[in-house]
């Protein structure tokens, strides 16, 4: 069965085949700098604080299969839904488009709908306000460069043209190896392509970032992720203004670090786990006992809640006694570090409020009946979210 929802985010136009433009050059009294200006308010902005400014490009660096492509999936939702990431705050929501060169439609569908379901989100919420655009069909050169000259293709136009009529705040490039056909070691080439990035999507008000490959060093040695990571030129790193890198943490973790950052201190690591095949964010140590992300601890609760349900385990809702929910939960591997009794019962609450958790009646093995939590609507109510086997 088709989802309207999901449907409309891939409804768009073909696009020409690659080409190329000549670059003019401005006159560069035009570029002066008004110092007239200086006390209006000019303070940096940011989609995603200290991580993604406004106006500029970044770059997302990480090994072939660790999961950028899905990470960064599960950023764009908590974009378009103004959720803080990470610890990182989100503010004002903004509109995104999702370009995927690599993962056709039903592959974007399915991480979606794995990620709607963690995240206990309906996805009407997003009508408007998350694009995915499948191109893995194209040619998805943005720019091309040979001996001569590196410049924008026609794709590059139809996509500034894209979003300038969706009024995105935010483009997430999948990946940079694909939208970049020219020599990544050519660092005149790298800058032009990434000014292209930057003058035709970035500005004024848009935060670009594009996915690359890990170095042959990187790869070969996953220690090495955090240094010079990325593949290519030292002109990725320095043409960009906020860098991050994405590396394995044990068995099923993941770090996402940034390394770069040239409108502030660097921020906090923020770490993710592998659920069921879909990364979940980590609260951090501080959680809401100390003023956390209480949305970030919710869906940790919830993908608790969820991974009992799978297993066929019950949570009890008594509060009280000897077998609470509380203690119950508290021993399992993704319960939020430092989340007290009383916390935790506020954050149920406010779960069973949102009808992201529900209540159910079971029967014992002496046949008495006992109410548990979980994260299964009644028969008969709407699932706000469709439910998928893994894709691994």
């Amino acid at each position: 069965m088709s989802d309207p929802f999901l449907d409309a985010l891939e409804n768009t136009a073909p696009f020409a085949e690659t080409g190329g433009h000549e670059a003019s050059v401005p006159a560069l009294a035009d570029l002066l700098v008004d110092l007239a200006a200086a006390n209006e308010d000019n303070e940096l902005s940011f989609v995603v604080e200290g991580v993604l400014p406004r106006g500029e490009v970044c770059l997302l660096s990480g090994h072939g299969g660790a999961g950028k492509s899905y990470v960064s999936l599960l950023l764009a939702i908590h974009v378009a839904l103004g959720r803080d990431f990470g610890g990182l705050r989100v503010a004002p929501p903004a509109r995104v488009l999702f370009f995927s060169s690599e993962d056709p439609s039903k592959v974007l569908r399915k991480r979606a709908r794995r990620i709607f379901s963690n995240l206990g989100v309906d996805p009407a919420e997003l009508a408007g306000r998350l694009h995915l655009l499948d191109a893995s069909g194209l040619d998805p050169a943005l720019h091309r460069a040979d001996r001569q000259q590196s410049m924008g293709t026609p794709l590059l136009d139809e996509l500034q043209k894209l979003v300038e009529r969706l009024g995105v705040g935010l483009i997430i490039i999948d990946g940079a190896s694909d939208a970049f056909d020219g020599d990544e070691i050519r660092r005149a080439h790298v800058r032009a392509f990434l000014r292209d990035m930057r003058t035709k999507l970035a500005r004024p008000d848009r935060a670009v970032l594009l996915l690359a490959h890990v170095s042959k060093s990187a790869a070969v040695n996953p220690r090495a992720a955090g240094g010079q990571d990325f593949s290519g030129s030292t002109a990725w790193h320095n043409s960009v203004r906020s860098r991050l890198s994405l590396r394995p943490d044990g068995q099923d973790g993941l770090i996402l670090e940034q390394q770069k950052s040239n409108y502030g201190a660097i921020a906090k690591p923020i770490r993710l786990r592998w659920v069921d095949g879909c990364p979940v964010v980590i609260p951090p140590e501080t959680s809401a006992n100390q003023g956390g992300d209480a949305e970030e601890i919710k869906v940790a609760l919830c993908v608790v809640v969820a991974d009992f349900d799978r297993r066929g385990e019950r949570i009890p809702v008594a509060v009280t006694g000897s077998s609470t929910a509380y203690k119950t939960m508290l021993s399992h591997q993704w319960f939020p570090a430092d989340l007290d009794s009383n916390g935790f019962a506020r954050l149920m609450r406010e779960l069973e409020t949102e009808g992201r958790i529900f209540r159910k009646s079971v029967r014992k093995p002496d046949r008495k009946m006992v109410e548990v939590f979980t994260t299964l609507p009644p028969e008969g109510a709407r699932m706000s979210v469709g439910r998928e086997a893994g894709d691994g």
